[in-house]
């Protein structure tokens, strides 16, 4: 995530550029500010949690730019946020998920429901716990 290169990418192309999925708050605030991408694409875990996550997308949304990314914890983000924006499926993540978790938000025609119970709403398969874990 060369924020240099990002951005005489950027003068030179109509698709959209994303980037930050492992950066910390500094870089992708770099990245924002210095008009080196279309999108932000922070990641809960990378970033420093969802209180940072909010930190990021407040500094986005200064910046007129979205944010998008697309693990279950980071569309609770994007959910929370004036700028959160389209979601990224990585179907590798999405179907393990579909074991790790019991009932886990799923894709229906392009759009993900999140639920309504406490925390983010997923509660881990024990039996797949047990069965996956590392020895």
């Amino acid at each position: 995530n060369d924020t240099r290169l990002l951005a005489e990418l950027r003068k030179h192309t109509s698709i959209p550029i994303g980037a930050g999925q492992r950066e910390n708050f500094s870089k992708l605030c770099e990245l924002a500010t210095e008009r080196a991408v279309d999108f932000l694409h922070p990641h809960v875990g990378s970033v420093g949690g969802f209180t940072m996550g909010m930190k990021v997308a407040a500094v986005a949304q200064a910046c007129n730019l979205p944010i998008g990314n697309g693990d279950y914890f980071d569309l609770h983000l994007h959910a929370a946020v004036p700028n959160g924006w389209r979601a990224e499926v990585r179907v590798p993540n999405w179907l393990a998920a579909n074991v790790i978790f019991k009932d886990p938000p799923k894709p229906v025609n392009g759009w993900v429901t999140l639920s309504e119970r406490p925390g983010l709403g997923l509660e881990i398969n024990e039996d797949a716990a047990k069965e996956y874990k590392v020895k």
